[in-house]
């Protein structure tokens, strides 16, 4: 139905205008359910230094993706362990947002498709060793 998908549209542009916002703050609203969107790819989480080679590579194919499909965006969601330590994980997953940020960004991908998702205690799973999810944004 068009109206429907019309309504979609101007709600994911409004919560994307709105993540947006919120990042610059600090926060981030994440109402997007994880079957609505594609992984393309995930990044193990870093407290310093850079990305690897491998990781590079998985971030190049990301890129081509976005370079292919231009109305396109990316949610950074981050994943950490049960038994992690909140306060480092959180600085962890925030450091290896930044990095994926700073590499798409350097590489032509505009800072308003890339929505990175603040870390909370949605984002533990007892399978996860930790990461950053790289999904679309429908």
């Amino acid at each position: 139905d068009e109206k429907e998908s019309i309504g979609v549209a101007l709600g994911n542009a409004l919560v994307k205008q709105l993540n947006s916002e919120m990042v610059k703050k600090g926060q981030a609203i994440h109402e997007l359910n994880e079957k609505s969107g594609s992984l393309l790819s995930s990044v193990r989480l870093h407290e310093r230094g850079t990305l690897s080679q491998n990781e590079r590579v998985r971030l190049r194919k990301v890129i081509l993706y976005l370079q292919e499909n231009p109305e396109q965006s990316v949610e950074l969601i981050p994943q950490f362990g049960i038994s992690s330590a909140e306060e480092r994980q959180v600085e962890r997953s925030r450091y290896t947002q930044h990095l994926i940020e700073n590499f798409l960004n350097r590489r032509g991908i505009s800072l308003s498709r890339i929505f990175p998702v603040w870390p909370g205690e949605e984002h533990r799973s007892s399978e996860s060793v930790g990461g950053v999810r790289i999904h679309t944004l429908q």
